[in-house]
């Protein structure tokens, strides 16, 4: 009987690994389980804000985010949640 547990790794590295592959070809969009994954460079572009703001979110804890071989990434929707919290009403 063999142990399940390398096919288990090997699956639950496969999200990460098509973060990585979208953030390789920038003409592709990562996606897990429906949410979409940007970049600093997304960001600031659909934003129109500075890199030293999305610096001053990220490390006052105001936009989550995850960092994988060095480079950051953003949920689209930590990001429309961000927003909706601070709209003006």
């Amino acid at each position: 009987m063999q142990d399940p547990a390398p096919d288990n790794k090997n699956n639950n590295n496969q999200p990460i690994k098509k973060i990585v592959s979208a953030a390789e070809n920038k003409n592709e969009t990562a996606t897990i389980s429906d949410d979409i994954w940007l970049d600093k460079q997304d960001v600031l572009q659909r934003l129109h804000i500075s890199a030293r703001t999305l610096q001053n979110w990220r490390s006052s804890g105001l936009l989550p985010y995850s960092k994988i071989k060095g480079k950051i990434y953003y949920k689209e929707t930590d990001i429309e949640i961000l927003l909706l919290q601070h709209r003006n009403k």
